[in-house]
């Protein structure tokens, strides 16, 4: 969306548009730190001959946020999985209508999960459950990933209907960065 485009857009709109950059950018720095720590155990393997009780879980947690909070980020941008194969042999409102179509069954399935991770992850936290490994940190934190990521990726598509919907309200069609989502 322009510049202008982006400032006349509701309050909730925008705030939900920044949460994905920083959605984004903190997956960008998980990625790096997860590299890091690595390293660091592979180093302090080489080197010293000592091991770490703690890198592969961290490294792994560090990847999951990423993948699944990052997850926004990819949809805001359109750098997900689409099936552009079918909607690019349409054109105008029906390519629109095509996309409406599918961000009601995405946010429909990232609310699913969402809900269902939620259980998880509160189950996890009224019986305190740990990891059970040397380092044996509370999954409370691990578990809460999935489902923060899943309610940035409904918000996320909830903007993405309210453009296709506000499009299609005007029958006119975006501009080519807009289209790709």
């Amino acid at each position: 969306m322009s510049e202008s485009g982006q400032r006349r857009r509701a309050w909730p709109l925008r705030v939900v548009e920044r949460l994905s950059e920083l959605a984004g950018y903190t997956s960008a720095v998980f990625i790096l730190a997860a590299v890091l720590v690595v390293c660091y155990g592979v180093l302090l393997r080489y080197f010293i001959g000592a091991s770490t009780v703690w890198q592969t879980e961290l490294s792994i947690y560090l990847l999951i946020y990423a993948a699944f909070v990052g997850a926004a980020y990819g949809l805001k941008h359109g750098d997900h999985v689409a099936m552009e194969i079918v909607a690019s042999r349409f054109s105008g409102r029906a390519r629109d209508v095509i996309r409406l179509v599918v961000g009601v069954l995405g946010l429909g399935l990232a609310v699913v999960i969402l809900v269902v991770a939620w259980g998880f992850w509160w189950e996890v936290v009224e019986s305190g459950r740990r990891s059970g490994t040397a380092w044996n940190p509370p999954l409370a934190v691990p578990y809460a990933i999935l489902p923060l990521g899943m309610l940035l990726v409904s918000l996320q598509y909830l903007v993405i209907l309210t453009d296709t919907v506000g499009r299609l309200g005007k029958g006119n069609r975006a501009d080519g960065a807009e289209a790709g989502r």
